[in-house]
């Protein structure tokens, strides 16, 4: 994970998670604004790019 130090009042976020199942891959684009108590997110884009089945065998 990269983590950037310092405040900033709005960040632009990507974040990538592969469950358990081996389907695939899912993203999220997200808009993170202020800190603390009143930060505030809102989803922009999300997609699942689901894996070739070559692959998931490959790594079950």
């Amino acid at each position: 994970m990269i983590r950037i130090t310092g405040f900033q009042a709005e960040s632009l976020v990507i974040g990538l998670m592969s469950g358990t199942s081996l389907d695939g891959v899912d993203a999220a684009l997200v808009r993170i604004k202020g800190s603390g108590l009143s930060t505030a997110s809102s989803l922009i884009a999300y997609t699942q790019l689901p894996y070739e089945e070559e692959f998931r065998e490959r790594i079950k």
